[in-house]
């Protein structure tokens, strides 16, 4: 035949003959020589599945690791990791001592925002490169341990100085949109200035008939990482005008 495959079997140097002859039946021909150099078929690295680890919902303000990973045969040494977010705005990424981890500090003005993050590997000797990764994340702000703070003591008849909300671990910085659920216990005989407002008073219409009053206040934030917090009560004592 005019062409055939041949497989050598380890590898080497090896010389390949062929001889044309104008006839089966005849002793001589031309004569042709090829020098092959066979080597062990190595397969190409792959650098695979890539993937992201990291907090999904990260808290505002702090610098949070993502690792990149792939399942494939490529060394780390070999890869060119480029990553990115969409959109780019109020984040920051900075290097690790790790090439395949980075950190993203998120600030004010991503909370609430969806963010996807995308790792693209690179590696030139690599069959499938180049080879991404997404996550999606969600940043978030902490409103923290929430305690009503405000007066001890009341007049019946007048309405109370103001009640608020301290809090303790709360994200640097805190939520910017915080809404406010105030009741009191007992309910009847107590007006409140306002149910929703960040500062309302009480008044109280008879102190003996309502001798205490329990002040009380949810609150809740669309952006933070706890949608809502029950505040510590706070007990206030009324006196007769």
């Amino acid at each position: 035949e005019m062409n055939t495959n041949i497989t050598f079997p380890d590898a080497g140097q090896y010389t390949v003959t062929c001889l044309i002859k104008a006839s089966a039946t005849a002793s001589s021909g031309s004569i042709g020589n090829l020098g092959v150099s066979a080597e062990v078929n190595v397969p190409a690295d792959t650098i695979g599945t890539v993937t992201i680890s990291g907090q999904a919902t990260p808290e505002v303000g702090n610098a949070i690791v993502y690792t990149v990973q792939h399942d494939g045969t490529a060394p780390d040494g070999d890869i060119t990791l480029t990553f990115t977010t969409s959109p780019t705005s109020n984040r920051t990424i900075a290097d690790t001592r790790d090439p395949m981890k980075k950190t993203i500090t998120f600030a004010s003005g991503a909370e609430g925002v969806a963010y996807t993050i995308t790792a693209s590997l690179a590696d030139a000797s690599a069959s499938d490169s180049p080879a991404s990764g997404t996550k999606s994340v969600t940043p978030k702000v902490v409103i923290g341990t929430a305690t009503v703070a405000g007066p001890t003591t009341t007049v019946a008849g007048s309405a109370s100085t103001a009640y608020s909300v301290t809090y303790t671990g709360a994200s640097n910085p805190a939520p910017q949109d915080l809404t406010f659920a105030w009741t009191t216990v007992p309910s009847t005989g107590v007006t409140l200035s306002s149910a929703t407002a960040a500062t309302p008073t009480i008044t109280v219409a008879d102190a003996s008939a309502t001798p205490s009053v329990e002040v009380k206040c949810t609150v809740s934030s669309a952006t933070s990482e706890d949608l809502s917090v029950v505040a510590t009560p706070l007990t206030t004592t009324v006196t007769a005008s």
